[in-house]
């Protein structure tokens, strides 16, 4: 759709527009359940595997900031 120019419509951009920011939500959403669940002490890692997935969730974090302050600065 978007390579043919003449079917594309001002609505097309909005919806995109719009599917970005319920991304974002859901993004925020996952980060916080699944840092929830580290802080209440549910998951029962142990040894090397609780250290990465502690770091991948914090990678996540920094992930997810870095790209909502990148699309705040877009010109």
């Amino acid at each position: 759709m978007i390579l043919d120019t003449d079917r594309i419509k001002k609505s097309t951009f909005r919806n995109l527009v719009i599917a970005l920011f319920f991304s974002f939500l859901y993004d925020l959403f996952w980060l916080f359940v699944s840092s929830g669940a580290y802080r209440s002490g549910e998951v029962d890692d142990g040894g090397l595997e609780k250290h990465v997935r502690q770091f991948s969730l914090l990678m996540s974090f920094l992930s997810f900031i870095f790209r909502v302050s990148d699309s705040d600065f877009d010109d």
